[in-house]
């Protein structure tokens, strides 16, 4: 079967990894992502998502709040020895203030790396967010470009879709199943995502 590639958002980065969104056959989407050695790929008919998505900021708030807190230890070390100018501390206080600042340099990576503005797609009857269009700063314009056609699939793949609801909720169930095996979706996601499809009836 021949696959015709509609639209495509990839990105290569050091801090977050490979990432690539694909839209294909005018009814399904490839992901791929790899990140530390782990790798994931998978794909997903599109009538499963709902194609209202929400712009959302997620924040690492234990790196930021922990690099504070070691900055706040490098300025205390500087405070200290200016107060209590001992030659034979300096060299004590010089490793704390390295020490201090290293552990901050690294935790503001981490703070940059786990923090990103993303477009959540939610699956269209447990409402599970699957789906995360990643913002990065110097691909702007691609990210609100492929958001929206991103949008536009979904909604064709919806009108276009003969299945009648209860066949699509069983479709959103197997899904949702299937991709605990590619570690997108977690046993305890699943039984609540299962939940809400058969409230939704």
């Amino acid at each position: 079967m021949s696959t015709k590639s509609n639209d495509k958002y990839e990105k290569r980065d050091w801090l977050k990894g490979d990432y690539e969104l694909e839209i294909f056959n005018d009814l399904y989407l490839r992901v791929r992502r790899q990140h530390r050695g782990k790798s994931q790929e998978y794909k997903l008919n599109l009538a499963t998502l709902s194609p209202e998505f929400e712009l959302v900021t997620k924040l690492s708030w234990s790196c930021l709040v922990l690099g504070l807190l070691f900055a706040m230890a490098s300025v205390a070390v500087i405070i200290f020895f200016y107060r209590e100018p001992a030659v034979e501390i300096l060299p004590l206080a010089l490793q704390l203030f390295t020490l201090s600042m290293s552990i901050t340099l690294l935790f503001a990576i981490q703070f940059l790396a786990k923090t990103s503005r993303q477009a959540i797609f939610c699956t269209r009857f447990s409402g599970y967010p699957l789906i995360e269009v990643v913002w990065f700063r110097d691909s702007a314009e691609t990210f609100e470009s492929f958001t929206k056609t991103m949008k536009v699939y979904i909604e064709l793949a919806n009108s276009g879709n003969k299945l009648n609801d209860n066949a699509l909720r069983a479709g959103e169930m197997k899904m949702l199943r299937r991709l605990i095996g590619h570690g997108v979706v977690t046993e305890r996601d699943y039984q609540e995502a299962k939940h809400a499809i058969l409230d939704s009836y």
